[in-house]
């Protein structure tokens, strides 16, 4: 979604209206309206629309990995948008609705004076009008709107990392189904450490997102994620040198039949996905 700001009307502010309201002044005083104008900007100028934008404050999609992306940060950016909303924003709108109201009673005045153009009537029902739309636009309604929009862009991202995430640790674990088969063709420590990085790196990269992603507080919960991370990591970060180049194949054997358990709890965890 784009980032959400509002434009403060030009023909709201207080130096329009002193501009404009000339022979108004002489013909019929003071009317507040330009005192209501000073007033709404004064709460326009004190509201943060970077904290208004929860979802742009989390960051996008390309974003997901960094420690700050998580749902406890989004809540916190949340919390603060909801603190602009309920507070300056709904202060303004309400502001706003009473300009309206007086911009409407001003110009029924304004109609039962001779000296007063019609002109000048008009530009009253303009400001009313800017007035009543300002109220709507950052009403009540408008806020709850772009909060859910903003839940919604969230949560379409996150649906999007973890589909993704789900999507290729099956395939790793698909791709590499023969891993255990192929590491018995060859008994040899220096085979063994050459055939395991890769495979083991690839399955530990997607099963570790998927930690990784539960952790940030996102999808649910998968089962073993963290254990079968952990026990296959040291094989995948061996770069070459699980096993020491002496290793008899007794050791191979069980350094595979150790592998085996794990990826048997890899494939488990991607028959639940």
């Amino acid at each position: 979604m784009a980032f959400f700001s509002y434009a403060y009307p030009p023909i709201l502010t207080k130096h329009d209206w002193d501009q404009k309201k000339g022979i108004i002044a002489k013909a019929y005083g003071a009317t507040g309206i330009g005192k209501q104008c000073y007033k709404m900007e004064k709460l326009y100028a004190k509201i943060d629309w970077n904290a208004v934008n929860a979802s742009d404050q989390l960051g996008g999609f390309g974003n997901w990995q960094k420690d700050s992306y998580n749902a406890m940060n989004y809540m916190k950016y949340r919390a603060a948008a909801q603190t602009q909303m309920r507070g300056n924003i709904a202060k303004l709108a309400k502001e706003a609705a009473l300009l309206h109201t007086l911009c409407l009673d001003t110009a029924v005045k304004f109609k039962g004076k001779t000296a007063i153009p019609s002109s000048s009537t008009k530009h009253v029902i303009a400001m009313a009008n800017a007035a009543a739309k300002m109220a709507q636009d950052l009403g009540p309604k408008k806020m709850t709107e772009l909060l859910t929009s903003m839940d919604d862009k969230v949560q379409d991202d996150v649906d999007n990392i973890i589909d993704g995430i789900k999507v290729a640790t099956k395939r790793s674990i698909a791709r590499h189904s023969t891993i255990i088969a192929d590491l018995r063709k060859d008994l040899s420590a220096a085979g063994f450490n050459l055939a395991v990085v890769t495979p083991t790196r690839d399955i530990a990269q997607n099963i570790a997102n998927l930690d990784l992603a539960n952790k940030k507080g996102f999808g649910k919960k998968i089962p073993n994620a963290d254990k079968v991370s952990a026990a296959i990591g040291p094989y995948a970060n061996s770069n070459g040198s699980y096993l020491p180049n002496n290793a008899d194949q007794s050791q191979v054997t069980a350094a595979i039949n150790k592998l085996e358990k794990v990826i048997k709890a890899a494939q488990a965890i991607a028959a639940t996905l």
